[in-house]
């Protein structure tokens, strides 16, 4: 989603996210060109910044709102960014 919506909606898609389902959202960007001018990479850079971005916003807006403590913020941030996944699809590291 982070290609396709501006970092301002979703960071209004991600708060709704994170506090109905903190535990079952997660980060992941698929790497494919648009076209000749925008590659693979660019893709992956743009959906990496716009989901970075929005997730500060959406975190930061839930803090001044008093919905959320910044130790919960951080807790947040950690599970969408890694802690979920690694749970969801545990796999043996080799």
């Amino acid at each position: 989603m982070g290609v396709y919506l501006y970092p301002k909606d979703l960071a209004v898609v991600l708060r709704h996210w994170l506090l109905l389902y903190p535990d079952q959202v997660v980060f992941g960007s698929d790497a494919f060109p648009f076209n000749e001018a925008i590659g693979a990479e660019e893709n992956d850079w743009l959906a990496v910044e716009s989901a970075r971005t929005a997730l500060a916003a959406a975190l930061s807006g839930m803090i001044l709102n008093g919905e959320v403590t910044e130790q919960q913020a951080l807790q947040f941030a950690h599970a969408f960014l890694h802690d979920n996944a690694a749970r969801i699809y545990a796999a043996p590291l080799h």
